[in-house]
């Protein structure tokens, strides 16, 4: 495990997501679109769709899961490896939650946990705690410090449902992830390491776990603040 440490107005009606007033009423009160808003909503990439259904109707104080606004990026040849890289480091895990807190308000209470003591990187003397938490294809890494505050410190996904570009996620062939990223700017025995290069905050990087030559699983690492 690898960590860094550091410092209802009248005239106006509500939609499942928000105010949808200003559009024409049908015969009961429903609300219609334009055949070209329509068409226009059609043409929509899937990550709006995304970030429509999930996003805007998620409750009130909990984050939705992170996404790219561009999420045909990886798809798009004109862009650079470097910046697909840099795109999938970012947003490639769909999970928002940086927090034990928000972990939970997203995923609910783990299958199972354990938790095992660690010393404080600054002050040996402080005894901290590492939590694991396991949720169906994904497995987190909390770090709880003695004051109380748990912040996520890796999440390994083990399904695609946890990644927001499953063209180069679990089950696709090594050859795929290097096609659309490039060459790994670490590579060790079963493992593919990508990182940030236009970042201007510290990023930690993903880790592409193979088996053969598929990818089993991929770690995705956080500095704690």
């Amino acid at each position: 495990m690898r960590f860094r440490m550091r410092r209802g107005m009248q005239g106006h009606a509500e939609g499942p997501c928000g105010d949808v007033s200003g559009l024409p009423l049908e015969p009961g009160g429903m609300r219609t679109l334009s055949p070209r808003t329509r068409r226009l909503r059609v043409r929509g990439s899937a990550l709006a769709a995304l970030l429509v259904l999930v996003g805007a109707c998620s409750p009130r104080g909990v984050e939705p899961p992170r996404a790219d606004p561009g999420a045909r990026l990886l798809e798009n040849r004109s862009f650079t490896q470097e910046g697909r890289r840099d795109v999938f480091v970012q947003h490639g895990l769909r999970l928002g939650a940086r927090t034990g807190v928000e972990l939970r308000t997203q995923l609910g209470a783990p299958q199972a946990e354990s938790s095992r003591p660690v010393p404080n990187p600054h002050d040996p003397a402080v005894v901290d705690s590492l939590l694991t938490w396991s949720y169906p294809e994904l497995e987190a890494e909390v770090y709880r410090t003695a004051e109380g505050r748990r912040l996520l410190a890796q999440a390994l996904v083990t399904g695609n449902r946890h990644l927001t570009f499953p063209e180069i996620g679990i089950g696709r062939p090594a050859s795929a992830v290097r096609d659309l990223l490039g060459p790994p700017d670490v590579e060790g025995p079963g493992e593919l390491e990508y990182r940030c290069a236009s970042c201007t905050i510290p990023v930690e990087p993903v880790i592409f776990q193979l088996e053969g030559d598929r990818v089993a699983a991929v770690r995705f690492l956080f500095p704690l603040d």
